[in-house]
């Protein structure tokens, strides 16, 4: 049993692209707040990806107070097909 629970979390863990709010922190002072530009656009790049999404992430990187809720939902819904079952 814990053998398959330690596999499991080796393969969520391969794939995960999650970033500790800690860390998300740390490099947003470094940056002097320009990480959350580079994090909004490997978040919609990555988006695109897995969905086929027709988007412009450039765009959607530059405005990204407009489409912060967009990419919430999209994150969701995709976390959701993945197995996610929290809100």
């Amino acid at each position: 049993m814990n053998l398959e629970k330690n596999e499991l979390l080796t393969e969520s863990n391969e794939y995960s692209k999650v970033l500790p709010i800690k860390k998300f922190i740390l490099y947003y002072i470094c940056s002097f707040g320009l990480y959350v530009f580079y994090w909004t656009y490997i978040s919609w790049k990555n988006l695109k990806e897995e969905k086929n999404l027709n988007i412009w992430v450039l765009p959607r990187t530059i405005f990204g107070v407009l489409f912060m809720g967009s990419l919430a939902m999209h994150t969701l819904n995709l976390a959701r097909e993945k197995g996610y079952t929290k809100t």
